[in-house]
């Protein structure tokens, strides 16, 4: 989550900014920790606003983030997996 950290830099404090963050984390534990997180992310820096955007991990590990890397559409944010990216 240090990532989040340097979005904020340098933007005023009523500017509003929105961060997509890309997962695959999709067990309720996961889920519990990423969203804690979040929580308390957005209490430490109220003027940003992140909104989750999960797949299945199939989907998102081989086709979604490849495709959107491609492209340059990927998440502000996202969560990559070491090799098979080439």
């Amino acid at each position: 989550m240090s990532v989040l950290a340097l979005a904020g830099c340098g933007t005023k404090k009523e500017e509003t900014i929105t961060l997509t963050l890309w997962h695959s984390f999709g067990s309720t534990v996961s889920q519990d920790v990423i969203d804690d997180y979040i929580e308390m992310y957005e209490k430490e820096h109220p003027n940003i606003k992140i909104v989750q955007e999960t797949a299945q991990i199939e989907e998102y590990q081989f086709r979604k983030l490849k495709v959107a890397v491609a492209n340059n559409s990927q998440g502000d944010v996202f969560l990559s997996y070491g090799g098979g990216y080439s």
